[in-house]
């Protein structure tokens, strides 16, 4: 999700319930299109005399949301999170508290040849690298980078711990 656009959206979730899902008998759908009506006056009063929050709230007074869920699921389609799940999956090992640290092209080597991200990359430490400046931007908590003599050295936290044999 994109800076700029960010904060011109509002995503909600929606559970079940509320509107009946099936509308036969018309008299339950009747029965339920009173109950709304009789609710509107309550909630047009509310709108208007609700009091106005800090003008720099949001637009419009409105600030914005995105349900978290909603946007799990959102970066879950993102083509960089098929790398993010195989790096997870090469360093599950890892203790939580751990980091992986280096260059790209160290990280790529510690991966080795026969990692599936290594293949994903052909080996392009440069490639990578460009992936690797996303996820510092994108997951902040888990990807820092910093210079050291001239070379950008990475580190990678927030590894998924090994789950115990039950």
């Amino acid at each position: 999700m994109d800076d700029s656009l960010v904060d011109k959206l509002l995503i909600l979730q929606a559970f079940e319930g509320g509107i009946p899902e099936e509308y036969r008998p018309r008299e339950k759908w009747k029965e339920y299109r009173e109950m709304i009506y009789s609710e509107l006056p309550a909630f047009s009063h509310y709108l208007r005399n609700r009091p106005l929050g800090d003008a720099g709230k949001g637009r419009f007074d409105v600030a914005d949301y995105q349900a978290p869920e909603i946007l799990r699921k959102m970066e879950e389609t993102n083509p960089e999170h098929q790398p993010l799940n195989l790096m997870d999956m090469e360093f599950a090992g890892i203790e939580r508290e751990d980091c992986v640290e280096g260059t790209a092209a160290q990280i790529l080597a510690l991966l080795g040849k026969e990692s599936k991200l290594y293949q994903l990359y052909r080996g392009s430490s440069k490639a990578f690298g460009r992936y690797l400046n996303g996820m510092v931007r994108e997951h902040r908590d888990r990807f820092k980078s910093r210079m050291l003599h001239g070379n950008r050295i990475y580190s990678i936290t927030g590894f998924p711990a090994l789950k115990a044999a039950a």
